[in-house]
């Protein structure tokens, strides 16, 4: 998963709020606005532990996410961390997303037969 947000890319919205990503306009995310001294500084100085919405975000990477963190093949599932944060939502969705990359992913990875 190469995933630039917060290291190498932004979102600044018409109003000046902050995002990771153009993908991950939600509240949740919001890491603060460039109004805000404090928050222009600790995204310059990299200091991505000090927003919270960092935090919240690191939650996107495979590894960190309870269905996907025991999966030998997490980190080649998702490519974004925004399709992970819809899949999310819809068990149906992140079920058939599963079922539909896991045997693939192994035959890749693994060098098994892909189904």
């Amino acid at each position: 998963m190469l995933v630039q947000c917060f290291k190498s890319q932004i979102y600044i919205d018409d109003d000046g709020s902050i995002y990771p990503c153009p993908s991950l306009i939600k509240e949740k995310y919001k890491i603060g606005s460039i109004f805000e001294r404090e928050t222009v500084l600790n995204i310059k100085d990299k200091n991505l532990d000090k927003i919270d919405a960092y935090k919240r975000f690191q939650g996107l990477y495979p590894f960190n996410f309870e269905k996907c963190s025991k999966c030998d093949v997490n980190i080649f599932c998702w490519n974004c961390p925004a399709v992970l944060d819809i899949a999310k939502e819809d068990e149906e969705d992140f079920k058939r997303w599963c079922s539909m990359m896991k045997p693939v992913l192994n035959g890749i990875v693994w060098d098994e037969g892909v189904i």
